[in-house]
């Protein structure tokens, strides 16, 4: 490739302002997850970027970059984000292309973007270091019919680290603007921006599902501070992965729901998670649950609506069509009561 566009270039093609300034605020930030830069012969550049902005995810951007006579350029950049056009994301990631320009002896652009974002999270983690000696979040955990629920509390430290006066409920808002509080580690906020995907609509108590909530436990129980229902309940520790086998049982209305049982004894409950987790609240211990099925499929299993008795060997001839495997539980045909069953009218 010919030298690198300048600075300057990018600022005339994207246009001078506040909006530039902010992108280049982002790139020195290591707020570009990646690019990706494609040309056919001499036409434009097809640029397809990803960068982290105030939404949990990162923004997708989409542009076409082409080089005009007289050494200037038109870019052409959509983005995800609410502004949708050569904003601020756009520019981060057009610059961290011009940064890619470089010859072989130079740092190449991954490792260059790497390096950046490594020193953002390490300058954040020593001003959560010092923040901390006065706040910080405790996470209480608690599990109920198989869900888990999360609710990060922000307490105030004293100088011995107790905590000091009435923990508050963690404004997860400022978590999703991008002005989190400075207490709050790089792992809180992985594990935050994962809480927050999951839910469905607000709460005080988030609830953890799929594979964001199954990520999210093992970040739980990581940090020593997930504690079981209470601030000065005991501290949730991550345990082995357990085995389990899964079968069909019946409630008082004989209605089959699929469930998992763990090999080990105890009173640990399964929560449904992908792949599914146990917490057993005698060791205070939560860990990975391993079967022969695939997480998804297992996962699916786990919701599945009950069955009735009365369409149970439906059912099960159903799913060995489906899974063609023997191994699989079926609901077990139950006995029909004599005349059948009655047809509601």
């Amino acid at each position: 490739m010919t030298a690198p566009y300048s600075i300057d270039q990018l600022r005339n093609a994207l246009g001078a302002g506040r909006s530039f300034e902010a992108g280049m605020s982002y790139y020195r930030q290591g707020r570009v997850d990646s690019i990706n830069v494609e040309r056919n012969g001499e036409g434009p550049f097809r640029l397809e970027g990803a960068v982290n902005g105030s939404h949990y995810q990162p923004y997708t951007q989409d542009v076409e970059i082409t080089p005009l006579r007289g050494g200037g350029l038109r870019i052409e950049g959509q983005c995800s984000c609410p502004v949708g056009w050569n904003c601020k994301h756009v520019t981060a990631a057009v610059v961290a292309w011009q940064g890619s320009w470089v010859d072989p002896f130079q740092t190449p652009p991954e490792l260059e973007t790497w390096l950046v974002k490594l020193k953002s999270m390490v300058e954040r983690e020593g001003e959560a270091d010092l923040a901390q000696s006065r706040s910080s979040v405790i996470y209480l955990l608690d599990v109920k019919g198989g869900q888990a629920f999360i609710k990060p509390l922000s307490i105030k430290l004293g100088k011995q680290g107790a905590i000091q006066g009435s923990p508050s409920q963690l404004n997860m808002d400022s978590v999703a603007s991008g002005t989190p509080p400075k207490y709050l580690r790089a792992s809180d906020l992985k594990i935050l921006r994962a809480i927050a995907r999951a839910q469905r609509y607000p709460a005080r108590d988030y609830e953890l599902r799929g594979a964001e909530g199954a990520a999210a436990l093992v970040e739980l129980a990581a940090t020593g501070r997930c504690r079981w229902r209470s601030l000065l309940g005991p501290i949730v520790t991550l345990g082995p992965a357990l085995p389990a086998t899964g079968g069909w049982k019946a409630d008082k209305d004989d209605k089959q729901r699929f469930t998992l049982t763990l090999a080990a004894a105890g009173d640990a409950e399964i929560i449904k998670v992908t792949p599914p987790h146990y917490f057993d609240p005698q060791s205070l211990q939560l860990g990975p649950v391993t079967t022969d099925l695939a997480p998804s499929i297992l996962g699916a299993l786990l919701e599945a609506p009950a069955v009735p008795p009365a369409v149970a060997d439906e059912v099960a001839e159903r799913l060995s069509a489906i899974f063609h495997t023997a191994t699989l539980p079926n609901p077990p045909p139950l006995p029909r009561p004599v005349g059948g069953y009655e047809t509601l009218r």
